[in-house]
């Protein structure tokens, strides 16, 4: 996998006791859902050092063999309307936005 650089939607990476790395996937750079990892003997995430953004939520869960969280991520966060800083944000936006008169003639 090391020639795909984005999934379009989500990945899962579940219940393989014979995973230990996670170097196939050095080549990701964006998913366009979300990326879930569980129950897996992976030691480190070092195969994610080229992913830049996951567009829903990033899992981890169950990993016993996990020995560190360290690497270098460069995340971009998107975030949906149930956001209530985004929905603020927005807010002010609209408010900010000048509506333009309509000019109608006396005829």
């Amino acid at each position: 996998m090391g020639n795909v650089q984005a999934v379009g939607n989500w990945v899962s990476i579940y219940n393989n006791q014979k995973l230990n790395s996670l170097s196939g996937l050095n080549g990701i750079q964006t998913i366009g859902s979300y990326l879930y990892i569980q129950n897996n003997k992976i030691k480190d995430l070092t195969g994610l050092t080229s992913l830049s953004s996951i567009s829903g939520d990033f899992t981890l869960q169950d990993l016993p063999f996990l020995e560190s969280l360290d690497v270098e991520f460069k995340f971009y966060f998107f975030f949906n309307s149930s956001n209530p800083q985004t929905n603020n944000n927005q807010k002010k936006k609209k408010k900010k936005k000048k509506k333009k008169k309509k000019v109608t003639s006396g005829k």
